[in-house]
């Protein structure tokens, strides 16, 4: 699973760091051939999110669960000590999560994508 790293938006007259670690349970289906094999997964997702305000007079900490959702494809070559990988990652946020100053706000996105592309080695 993936975890986003934090991320800062503008805010009235500062900002909101925020961030996501998602812990995903979830059953995972390969499908094999001598060369590569696809394992897909998908499953739901107990998130902790974190909200702090950033150059405010006050600056507050929120933290709350959420749930949510992701599922994952993964394709990587059979070799027996390298192995090349390519990971294609989609989280789904339920509900909606918004930071406030005054009038103004900042709403989260309630999906995330990611691509990872490397090598794998086993000893």
């Amino acid at each position: 699973m993936f975890v986003d790293t934090a991320r800062r938006e503008p805010l009235g007259g500062g900002g909101v760091e925020w961030r996501r670690w998602p812990l995903a349970l979830g059953p995972t289906l390969r499908v094999a051939s001598d060369r590569l094999a696809w394992d897909v997964s998908a499953g739901p997702a107990l998130v902790w999110l974190r909200l702090a305000g950033e150059g405010f007079d006050r600056n507050l900490v929120q933290n709350e669960l959420t749930l949510g959702a992701f599922g994952q494809l993964q394709l990587s070559t059979r070799g027996r000590r390298w192995a090349a990988l390519a990971i294609g990652n989609a989280q789904l946020y339920f509900g909606n999560s918004e930071a406030y100053v005054g009038q103004l706000s900042h709403r989260l996105p309630r999906a995330g994508l990611a691509v990872l592309v490397g090598a794998r080695w086993s000893p």
